[in-house]
């Protein structure tokens, strides 16, 4: 399987690099990486070339779902793609257990992994605190089974394109406040041509950081 990642990120420069950073530590690399960032300053394109993969720099409108949009469009020619959320640090394993999740249930049409913690609940997760969390995971002994879901959870969601592609499905750009829920939105288009899963052994940290994005008291 081809698979492609995609990071929609605004105002978070910093963050992204670590990010990218963890990416980087895959056992299993993707075929290319998409960054949409809302304005140039977002991405420091001089990282690009220290990266084991090919990375694409996609312009795409502000805002969460015309930048996934803008994604969409760009990885036409992969299999899976992978949303990740700009501070979401993926295990190491993430990609490798995605593969054989996505190759063994050809039914599949969106997964979503483990969170291990998430700092959307809360203040947000310190970077130091974020790694020794993943330092400590194990992914489960023997056979995982795979957990039928409402919704991918859009930090970590990852999409076959086939089908995405013979429908023509795209995110709502009318969603409020630069797409609040568009992961609920598009899977539930999405689930009419197949399952919906959560893989406990695909895992990561969501820092939850604060900046860059509408705030959620507005929403």
């Amino acid at each position: 399987l081809k698979i492609a990642v995609g990071i929609a990120t605004a105002g978070r420069r910093l963050i992204l690099a670590e990010t990218l950073l963890e990416l980087a530590r895959q056992t299993r690399l993707p075929e290319a990486l998409f960054v949409c960032p809302a304005a140039a300053a977002d991405f420091d394109a001089s990282q690009a070339a220290r990266l084991p993969f090919p990375v694409h720099v996609v312009e795409g409108s502000r805002g969460l779902t015309a930048q996934r949009n803008a994604i969409l469009n760009a990885a036409r020619d992969f299999d899976i793609l992978m949303f990740f959320d700009d501070d979401f640090l993926a295990a190491p394993s993430y990609l490798a257990e995605l593969e054989e999740c996505f190759a063994a249930h050809p039914s599949v049409v969106a997964a979503t992994g483990r969170v291990l913690a998430d700092g959307i609940k809360g203040p947000g997760l310190e970077l130091a605190a974020a790694r020794a969390i993943l330092a400590a995971f194990e992914p489960p002994k023997g056979v995982s089974r795979l957990v039928s879901r409402f919704t991918a959870y859009g930090c970590n969601m990852a999409l076959r394109l086939a089908p995405i592609r013979a429908h023509g499905l795209r995110f709502d750009e009318n969603l409020p406040l630069y797409g609040w829920a568009e992961d609920v939105d598009f899977c539930r288009q999405l689930a009419a041509y197949g399952l919906i899963v959560a893989n406990p052994r695909m895992a990561g940290v969501h820092l939850g950081v604060k900046g860059g994005r509408t705030s959620g008291v507005r929403f």
